[in-house]
C-alpha cells in the first residue's frame, strides 16, 4: 500500500502547477449533502489513485467523468484548490471531523444581556469579553486569565442601557473601544474610550432611527479611520456615522433596508475592496445588501430571500471559491441560510440548514481545523450551541452543544490561547458562557 507523504502530496500538487493546469468543467452540481471530495468511487476513501486521476483530469489528459467527486465547491470546475482539498480527505478521512467542547462554564456579568464582543482590553496579550447589559446601564468586563478563565466583571456606568455591541480602537491610541446600539429607551449609539485597564468611559452619545438593535464598526469610506453602523428596526434603514480618528464621529445619510432590520455587517460583498453594507430583516424575511460605491455613499440595496425571521448574519467564503457568501440565522423557521455568493454582490438562491431552537446569533471560523469554514449558532430555545460542520459550502447535520443557558449571542475567540477555537455566549440571565474547544 503506497503511504501519502508531504513528499507525495507536494508532487501531486507540483505536477499540476508545473504542467499549467487550468479549471477543466464538469456538469454543474448543486450540493444537497456532504459529499468526500475526490471519493470517485464512493467507497467513503480517498486514495493515491484518486488522486493521480483528478489531477489527470486537471491536466485535461482523462474524461472529466472520470470523478465528478473532485469538484470542491460546485462550480463545475476542477481547480488546484480542489486536489488540496481531495489530498486532505485523503489524510484525515471522509468522515466530517466534530469539534469537541469541555462543559460549559458560567460566569456572573450583570444582569441582563443581548450582546458582547472580544478583544484584548487591557493589553496584557490576554482576550477579554465586553457585554452590553440591557437590564443596566453599563457595560461589564471579564478580565481573562489566558486559561479559558475570567476574573470577577468591572462594570462601566454608561447612563442607558444597550442592546448591541462592537470593539475596535476608534480614537487609534492603540486601546480598544465600544460602540454600542441602545434600543427601548435612547435611540441612540453610545462611543466609550477605552482606558487599558478594563475600564470604558462614555465620551459620546449620536442619534440614530427608531430602535437601534444592532451595531458593525469598520472603514465605510476607505480613509482608515474606524467607522460605524446601526441597524434601525423601527424606520427600516441603517445609520451611518464616518469617524475621524479621533472617537468623534459625523452622522451621514441614512440607508433604506427591508423592513424591521436586527442583523448587520460591514463587509465587502462584490470584491472591489470597497466596504458594503447587509443587514437581515425580520418581517420581510430577507437579507439586504447595500454594496458601497466609494467614498461611503452606497447603492439601493438588493435583497435576497432567505428564512423566517433573519436576526443575525455573517459574511465569509463558506464554498472556498475566493468569493464572499453570505449566511444567516432564521429565528422563527430554527434554521441557516446560505446565500453563495455569485461575484458582483450577487448571491444564489438559499440553501437551509436546521440548527436548535430560537436561534438569535451566528458565527463563521474553521471550527474543527480541517481547512474549510463552519457556522455556529446561539439558540435561545433550547440554551444550546449548533455547530454545521462545513465543506466547502456543503454543511453537516447539526451537532448540538450545550450552553447551559439562554444564548442570545455570540463570538468564536481563542480564549484559552491553545490554538482551537472557543465558543463565549451570552444571555439575558446575566451569565457569560464559555465553551473551550477540547
Amino acid at each position: 500500500m503506497r503511504i501519502l507523504t508531504p513528499y507525495l502530496l507536494g508532487h501531486l500538487i507540483l505536477l499540476a502547477t508545473l504542467a499549467g493546469a487550468t479549471p477543466v468543467p464538469l456538469p454543474t452540481r448543486t450540493p444537497t449533502e456532504p459529499v468526500c471530495v475526490g471519493d470517485c468511487d464512493g467507497n467513503q476513501r480517498v486514495s493515491i489513485a484518486e488522486l493521480v486521476r483528478i489531477v489527470t483530469i486537471a491536466l485535461g489528459r482523462s474524461p472529466i467523468m472520470d470523478c465528478p467527486a473532485a469538484d470542491a465547491n460546485g462550480d463545475a470546475q476542477i481547480r488546484i484548490s480542489d486536489i488540496v482539498v481531495a489530498v486532505n480527505r485523503a489524510l484525515r478521512g471522509c468522515r466530517a471531523i466534530q469539534p469537541r467542547y469541555m462543559r460549559a462554564r458560567l460566569f456572573n456579568a450583570g444582569s441582563a444581556h443581548r450582546g458582547l464582543t472580544v478583544g484584548d482590553f487591557d493589553l496584557d496579550g490576554l482576550l477579554d469579553i465586553v457585554v452590553a447589559d440591557v437590564g443596566a446601564p453599563r457595560l461589564s468586563v471579564l478580565g481573562g486569565n489566558g486559561d479559558g478563565s475570567f476574573s470577577a466583571a468591572l462594570t462601566s456606568e454608561l447612563g442607558i442601557t444597550s442592546f448591541a455591541i462592537d470593539s475596535g480602537d476608534l480614537d487609534e491610541d492603540g486601546l480598544l473601544d465600544i460602540v454600542t446600539a441602545n434600543d427601548f429607551v435612547g435611540n441612540d449609539a453610545a462611543i466609550a474610550l477605552g482606558a487599558g485597564d478594563h475600564s470604558l468611559t462614555l465620551t459620546a452619545r449620536v442619534p440614530t432611527g427608531e430602535a437601534p438593535v444592532a451595531v458593525a464598526i469598520g472603514d465605510l469610506n476607505d480613509d482608515r479611520h474606524l467607522d460605524f453602523v446601526i441597524a434601525n428596526n423601527g424606520t427600516a434603514d441603517v445609520s451611518v456615522y464616518f469617524g475621524d480618528g479621533s472617537g468623534s464621529f459625523a452622522q451621514q445619510p441614512r440607508v433604506s433596508v427591508g423592513q424591521r432590520p436586527r442583523g448587520v455587517i460591514v463587509a465587502d460583498l462584490n470584491g472591489d475592496a470597497i466596504a458594503d453594507i447587509a443587514t437581515a430583516n425580520i418581517t420581510s424575511g430577507d437579507v439586504s445588501v447595500a454594496l458601497g460605491l466609494g467614498g461611503g455613499t452606497f447603492a439601493d440595496d438588493r435583497r435576497f430571500s432567505v428564512g423566517d425571521a433573519p436576526h443575525a448574519l455573517v459574511a465569509a467564503d463558506l464554498d472556498g471559491d475566493g468569493i464572499t457568501d453570505i449566511a444567516a440565522v432564521n429565528e422563527g423557521s430554527n434554521d441557516v441560510s446560505f446565500l453563495r455568493g455569485l461575484g458582483g454582490g450577487n448571491f444564489d438562491s438559499e440553501s437551509r440548514h436546521s440548527v436548535g431552537r430560537t436561534p438569535s446569533a451566528i458565527a463563521a471560523a474553521d471550527l474543527n481545523g480541517d481547512g474549510s469554514i463552519d457556522l455556529a449558532t446561539a439558540n435561545i430555545g433550547d440554551s444550546t450551541v449548533s455547530i454545521l460542520i462545513g465543506n466547502r459550502g456543503v454543511f453537516a447535520p447539526e451537532q448540538a452543544v450545550a450552553a447551559l443557558h439562554p444564548a442570545n449571542s455570540l463570538v468564536v475567540a481563542d480564549v484559552d490561547d491553545n490554538g482551537i477555537p472557543d465558543l463565549i455566549t451570552a444571555s439575558t440571565d446575566g451569565t457569560v458562557s464559555i465553551l473551550l474547544g477540547n
